[in-house]
């Protein structure tokens, strides 16, 4: 006999399972009210602390240089900022994070400039609440490998340094501990 309780952990998360888990914090900047609103909703309904501005030098002094944002969603074109002026200030603050950029104003020099300023997708606006569900779980598993592929780096490297020195270690060693022995 099976219990409901038994069939529906399978399929549902559990309110312990969810504590249990860090909250990724999402930066939204948008201009207009409600896709902000909209899209701020979605986000917290999928489980994110969101921060919702809509402009981007109040959304870069909200998160302050160092900020732990696992995320950014932002408009191409803010009216109280260059796109290449945000893009820099939010490297500074938040270098890791992908930026996911939606706009109503796409144009192929507008995708080439958010491409050069190392943008993760570029999607035309409004965009369908399971297609941005699905953007921003492939750019945070995306930054997640690259963190890993860094740290996997960064311990390779010291591994490498590791085994370098005791290679010369014993060999100094063995130049030390041997006699020369001398032939006849």
């Amino acid at each position: 006999m099976v219990l409901a309780d038994d069939c529906c952990r399978c399929r549902y998360e559990t309110v312990a399972d969810k504590e249990e888990k860090p909250v990724t914090t999402i930066l939204l900047v948008n201009e207009d009210a409600d896709e902000l609103y909209s899209q701020r909703t979605l986000l917290r309904r999928l489980g994110y602390d969101v921060i919702a501005e809509s402009a981007g030098r109040s959304a870069l002094a909200r998160i302050g240089p160092g900020a732990e944002v696992g995320a950014v969603i932002t408009e191409s074109r803010l009216t109280d900022m260059e796109t290449g002026d945000f893009f820099k200030e939010l490297r500074r603050h938040a270098p890791s994070a992908p930026v996911i950029v939606l706009t109503r104003h796409g144009t192929v020099e507008n995708y080439l400039e958010c491409l050069n300023l190392g943008v993760y997708e570029y999607a035309i606006s409004p965009v369908r609440p399971r297609e941005l569900e699905r953007i921003l779980a492939a750019a945070l598993r995306a930054e997640g490998v690259h963190e890993g592929m860094q740290r996997n780096e960064e311990e390779s490297r010291s591994m490498i340094s590791a085994l370098e020195q005791d290679r010369e270690a014993r060999r100094s060693r063995s130049e030390t501990d041997s006699p020369e022995t001398e032939r006849p």
